[in-house]
């Protein structure tokens, strides 16, 4: 689940993409499946993008 922290933003939290309010998001990931392959990425314009594979997810 995602979301912005911004209470008029009605974007569905099942969209691959969300904007950030204020420069903050917060994801909120919960895998039940252990042979789940899951990566978050995030990028934004003028910094680095960046990736991030849950500890125990399969490769």
């Amino acid at each position: 689940m995602w979301t912005s922290g911004d209470l008029n933003n009605i974007d569905s939290s099942r969209d691959a993409v969300h904007q950030t309010y204020q420069g903050r998001g917060l994801l909120i990931l919960r895998i039940t499946d252990p042979a789940a392959m899951v990566t978050v990425r995030a990028s934004s314009p003028g910094l680095e993008r960046a990736a991030l594979i849950p500890e125990g997810t399969e490769r």
